[in-house]
């Protein structure tokens, strides 16, 4: 897809990968608006976007209430006519295992990382299919391809994603409107300091990866390509390739990985 003039709604867009999308997108002279739960991050956003010529909505909201994606969805038709794009960025993480973590950090998760993608595609296909067609990307995890421990839960709310895109890009075809799942590896972001809890699982610090403005490059690959599925680096793709070939070896070297962080 050519972005130029196109619209764009970005969940997520205060930070990490859903702010530096939302600039490239702009630079690439899409109109972008903008969800997240910071007004005042949003706001910053949105004014460096339009000093720098861009078209910026900020549209503050939590992604975990679907009544969020309904108006942020009217409020996006209503200033800039229409919507092309659907990106599903917005997810907090839980690092803890499934059997230990609070069950209300549970549910959240899962309503932010699973049932926030799904109000916004629903409230994102009418306006879609009355243009003739659009373009979801679902931000997905390499974890959500292959499992790691203790985080469990997070991973299970990726790989639930997935299915829901394979499910919904068959059915959306006749529409004209495309589904792709991404699935970045570690990114450097700020993710890690907005989970849920911070027991004893990929521990901040822990890793270092691809920075926010490298996986926004891939994303705006995937809208420019439109694959059926993409990874942010050549690495993540080869670590759910090795994983889904040799599965046993992948469980060995994880499992000795993270009990040599003390992480059993």
């Amino acid at each position: 897809m050519d972005v130029r003039n196109r619209v764009a709604l970005i969940t997520g867009a205060s930070m990490g990968i859903g702010a530096a999308t939302a600039r490239a997108l702009a630079e690439a002279g899409c109109r972008v608006a903008l969800v997240a739960r910071s007004t005042d991050a949003l706001t910053v956003l949105a004014e460096e976007i339009r000093a720098q010529g861009g078209q910026a909505l900020p549209l503050p909201g939590d992604v975990a209430d679907r009544l969020t994606a309904e108006a942020a969805v009217g409020q996006t038709l209503q200033v800039f006519g229409r919507l092309d794009i659907l990106l599903n960025n917005a997810a907090v993480g839980l690092h803890r295992s499934p059997l230990g973590a609070a069950w209300a950090d549970v549910e959240r998760l899962m309503a932010v990382n699973l049932y926030g993608p799904l109000a916004f595609m629903r409230a994102a296909v009418p306006p879609m299919r009355e243009v003739g067609g659009g373009l979801i990307v679902n931000v997905s995890s390499i974890v959500g391809r292959r499992a790691v421990p203790r985080i469990g839960v997070y991973c299970a709310s990726k790989a639930a994603l997935e299915r829901l895109s394979d499910s919904l890009r068959l059915e959306l075809a006749p529409d004209n409107i495309r589904v792709v799942t991404l699935y970045p590896g570690v990114t450097d972001t700020g993710f890690n300091r907005h989970t849920l809890d911070v027991g004893v699982g990929l521990r901040p610090g822990r890793m270092r990866g691809a920075s926010p403005e490298r996986v926004a490059r891939a994303v705006l690959r995937v809208i420019r390509r439109e694959p059926r599925d993409a990874y942010a680096s050549i690495f993540d793709r080869a670590f759910v390739t090795f994983s889904t070939l040799l599965p046993g070896v992948a469980d060995v070297i994880l499992r000795r990985y993270f009990a040599s962080r003390g992480q059993h």
